[in-house]
């Protein structure tokens, strides 16, 4: 890890000899494609619609300007994030990157366009809904977990906002996209850095000990919101939340669980078991008879969970309680950084950038979140217009709350300041420290043959050309 520094400490030195990300020359990005309107605007860049000069074919195209690139860390950063979007191009739910070009001001990712909207959204435009379809769901965000672990990627942020589907089309394929905080990683290792997105994020990442089994945990937030359409960890703060997600308790009692089959209730407490050594590997999860055997139940699930889907969906779109995690990207068996990366932004790949000591495996859930009264802790913006306030969902009214305040940590936990209206383009500061917001991606993949047998014991996925795991 690297060594603490106070929010109000000026920045380390740019790295003013690294100039490339990519280890070879590219041609000219608008020597090929036109670019045109902006599709979304996130923490590093922005995502323009653009268009082949040689066919008249649409895609999109994610630019990150080098200017945000401030040490040779936050350059190898991009480079891993193209590098696993290849890797993994060939699973037909995962965005596809078309082509990667790169100038003296900007690298640019052009990917295949999804245009058929965010998972939440396609479901309460439907309309109707039940268990089998969220099985449906699920059973593809896992196949992309199992993808991802089989060749040696952890995703560190499912969540239903990065997955889109392909078009508008009823049997639209759904893709997972934002690679930004994934890694490589080997059997066995383990990794500190503080990742993912509060709803979602698993107890031992807040313990900083973790491995692939967050991305199970994640999932089973998922699935818990598909079918309750409430994340079954909820507080009106950041900090609330955590001492929420390390009691891990479940609520089965409230509308509509006592209606919900108790196959899907097993497979959830399964994944979302407080112990990662416990939690079902991602082909187990995939054999699971609620999953395997395509008889979930497929009565209507109450139109109460559709209004909270919307709701949920709503208040994501506002970017106001994702509070995604990041701090300084930390694996054990790498050594430590002398330089703090505490004002670089692609350290602060978040929308909460929070610091916070290991927390032990004995720990209090107050203990847990109370670990670091020292370090900011950032609230972010939305990426369109003004901020507003903090918003949150109550899983008791399904109202959304809307403070005055944001409960933020800029010296001491007690500090309460009002969110700031600053326009994203000028990177606004809450004493010191940078905000910032989410990167947007799209794309398309082709097929995966897969076999399952129903104890578990077998399961097979073959990527067609898949590239090799490094």
């Amino acid at each position: 890890m690297t060594s603490k520094s106070s929010s109000g400490s000026a920045p380390p030195p740019r790295d003013s000899k690294r100039k490339w990300v990519l280890p070879y020359q590219t041609k000219n990005l608008r020597d090929l494609y036109t670019l045109g309107r902006k599709l979304g605007q996130g923490q590093f860049g922005i995502t323009f619609l653009c268009t082949e000069k040689s066919t008249g074919n649409k895609y999109a195209c994610k630019s990150i300007p080098k200017r945000k690139l401030l040490y040779a860390e936050d350059y190898d950063d991009v480079l891993r994030e193209i590098q696993i979007m290849h890797h993994l191009s060939e699973h037909p739910n995962v965005v596809r990157i078309r082509g990667t070009y790169e100038d003296i001001v900007a690298v640019y990712l052009v990917m295949e366009l999804c245009e058929g909207g965010e998972l939440f959204d396609r479901i309460v435009k439907k309309g109707h809904y039940s268990e089998r379809e969220a099985a449906k769901l699920i059973k593809t965000i896992v196949e992309v977990v199992q993808t991802c672990h089989s060749l040696g990627v952890m995703h560190r942020d499912l969540k239903p906002e990065n997955f889109l589907f392909h078009s508008v089309d009823e049997d639209a394929a759904l893709k997972a996209t934002d690679f930004g905080l994934s890694v490589f990683y080997r059997p066995g290792q383990t990794f500190s850095a503080v990742v993912g997105s509060p709803f979602y994020v698993a107890p031992e990442v807040l313990r900083k000990h973790y491995g692939p089994e967050i991305d199970i945990w994640s999932a089973g937030v998922i699935l818990y919101i598909l079918l309750s359409g409430v994340p079954p960890f909820w507080a009106e703060t950041e900090k609330g939340i955590f001492r929420e997600i390390l009691q891990g308790k479940l609520d089965f009692h409230s509308d509509p669980w006592p209606v919900i089959s108790e196959s899907a209730k097993e497979l959830i407490r399964k994944m979302l078991d407080r112990n990662p050594k416990q939690r079902p590997k991602a082909h187990e999860v995939l054999c699971h008879p609620w999953i395997a055997d395509d008889n979930a139940p497929d009565k209507p699930i109450d139109s109460a969970v559709l209004s909270r889907l919307k709701k949920f969906s709503a208040m994501n779109k506002l970017k106001k309680m994702a509070l995604r995690v990041r701090i300084d990207s930390s694996v054990r068996t790498r050594p430590a950084n002398p330089r703090s990366n505490q004002h670089s932004p692609r350290r602060h790949r978040s929308e909460l950038a929070t610091q916070t000591n290991p927390i032990p495996e004995t720990a209090s859930p107050t203990q847990a979140v109370n670990a670091d009264t020292e370090n900011p802790v950032i609230m972010v913006t939305d990426t369109e217009g003004p901020t507003s306030t903090l918003q949150a969902l109550s899983p008791s009214n399904s109202q959304i709350l809307l403070p005055d305040t944001l409960q933020v940590d800029v010296e001491k936990t007690e500090n309460r300041i009002k969110t700031p209206s600053n326009p994203i383009n000028e990177e606004p500061k809450i004493n010191g420290c940078n905000l910032y917001c989410v990167p947007i991606s799209y794309g398309e993949s082709k097929t995966m043959n897969k076999t399952c047998t129903q104890d578990s014991s077998e399961y097979a996925t073959k990527l067609n050309a898949a590239p090799k795991a490094t």
